[in-house]
């Protein structure tokens, strides 16, 4: 694993270089999962079965609902303000999309809780107590003791959206989640193309109706 402790005041695409100088193995891996130019690719979803930290304690991702207080890093208890659930198969299911896994302890003891299931673009930090610790898409460490690709023909993923981008505590990893002011910004296609909700006007999205379950 890296040596996030050396590395804080350094940003992902030092990390990136480091993690690729490592071997070419390990570079085809993550070439599988997805292409360079795609670095700025956003996709914060999860996997029903997660449990993220909320003022109520631990609880399953797929039964939060809008207004509960989940934990972030730097802004303590904040709203939950959407959450959309989605089963992606098929032709949408590329390699960019097919979900990652981080066994139990992978980045430290205890950390993650229980295995994590995740899209490849992710982002998390392997070094949960360090507030400095740059973030990485989970995709770029794939190849690591205890993190791999899933085989599979299908996957449900989950998106949880804030009013600002947060970082939240799922599994006792801290991880990325979505800010519905970015619904419109860069690196969205892809979370759009499998929510095509978030493109909506807020007060649209905001609808108890557009909450989908499927």
């Amino acid at each position: 694993m890296i040596d996030m402790q050396t590395r804080t005041k350094r940003g992902a695409v030092d990390l990136l270089d480091d993690i690729v100088q490592r071997g070419d193995q390990r570079d085809r891996l993550r070439e599988v999962q997805f292409e360079r130019e795609a670095d700025q690719t956003h996709l914060p979803c999860l996997t029903p079965g997660l449990r993220v930290t909320t003022r109520n304690g631990a609880r399953a991702v797929e039964d939060l609902v809008p207004g509960e207080h989940v934990l972030t890093r730097a802004n303590g208890f904040q709203p939950l303000l959407w959450i959309g659930q989605r089963e992606v198969s098929g032709d949408l299911l590329t390699p960019a999309l097919r979900p990652i896994r981080v066994m139990r302890d992978a980045f430290a003891p205890g950390v993650p809780k229980r295995p994590l299931v995740v899209a490849p673009r992710v982002h998390v930090t392997t070094h949960p107590a360090d507030a400095t610790a740059p973030m990485v898409p989970v995709g770029w460490l794939v190849g690591d003791t205890g993190i791999e690709a899933v085989e599979t023909e299908s996957v449900v993923y989950v998106v949880l959206a804030f009013e600002a981008r947060e970082v939240i505590q799922v599994e006792g990893t801290w991880v990325e989640a979505h800010a519905l002011s970015d619904r419109h910004g860069s690196g969205t296609a892809m979370l759009l193309s499998v929510f095509p909700e978030l493109g909506y006007d807020e007060a649209v999205l905001m609808h108890p109706v557009n909450r989908d379950r499927t």
